[in-house]
């Protein structure tokens, strides 16, 4: 029993801490939510999930060490061993981050409004907000940065750019190899998988922009679009194969199918 009301505690020392005015919990696991004072309405289900949590409400921790140093944060949704384990705020405020996987979110610290969804996704994230990650090992070394979006198995694995991204990469391996680029929209499997450095490029269809490293300012419409552009810069390729062999030409339209194919 403990001084709160209608709360359900299974486990060694699991919501021990729970004083009057901590109601509504729910904590399944050894030291599940151990810490817990006057918090309401969290779940915690695994060893030592939520477990430094003392005011926080409405976090759902699912997992062994999920949401596991949190002390502040409310409104956060962990599901996954170790998902969002460093999470914390400086002080009493809402997270709102949703991570979902194996290790999701690990390193997060006082970032905020981040979804996250897939094994690995968004593990090096600390700082950052208002990231959506989903896929497996998706935006897997951005560490302090935000507002970027992959969606996709690798989608943006690579990237940290230093500043905020705006990055949108939907996409098996889609800006895979991406590093600094910044503001690139890349849509399909494979699309500018290449891109290291290159910014503000539109890249949609399979393999579209593929090669592309540092070129920027480029939009590549259909199927293997601009496939073999490296370096070059200001070109609009709309249609399946369009400027498909361009390497290195700049400022070149093209908008037909096979238009410019050699």
């Amino acid at each position: 029993p403990t001084a709160g009301t209608s709360n359900v505690r299974f486990g060694v020392a699991t919501g021990s801490s729970i004083a009057s005015g901590g109601n509504y919990n729910t904590l399944v696991g050894d030291n599940a939510g151990a810490a817990i004072t006057t918090g309401d309405s969290n779940t915690a289900l695994g060893f030592a999930a939520l477990d430094a949590a003392i005011l926080p409400s409405s976090n759902t921790s699912i997992g062994s060490a999920s949401l596991s140093v949190n002390v502040h944060s409310s409104r956060n949704t962990a599901v996954g061993s170790n998902s969002l384990e460093s999470h914390n705020l400086d002080s009493a405020g809402n997270g709102y981050n949703t991570a979902v996987g194996y290790n999701s979110g690990l390193a997060i610290t006082t970032g905020t409004k981040n979804t996250i969804i897939g094994g690995l996704a968004g593990d090096a994230l600390t700082t950052g907000v208002q990231n959506v990650v989903v896929g497996y090992n998706a935006l897997s070394t951005e560490d302090a940065h935000s507002a970027n979006v992959a969606i996709g198995t690798n989608a943006l694995s690579t990237l940290n750019a230093g500043v905020d991204g705006y990055n949108t990469a939907v996409g098996h391996d889609a800006g895979n190899l991406m590093t600094t680029g910044v503001q690139n929209t890349l849509i399909g499997g494979l699309a500018g998988d290449a891109i290291t450095t290159g910014a503000s490029n539109v890249s949609m269809g399979y393999l579209s922009l593929s090669t592309n490293t540092t070129g920027g300012a480029n939009t590549a419409i259909g199927h293997q679009a601009l496939f073999a552009n490296t370096t070059a810069s200001n070109n609009t390729a709309v249609g399946k194969d369009a400027l498909t062999a361009n390497t290195t030409g700049t400022g070149n339209v093209a908008m037909s199918k096979y238009c410019c194919w050699f």
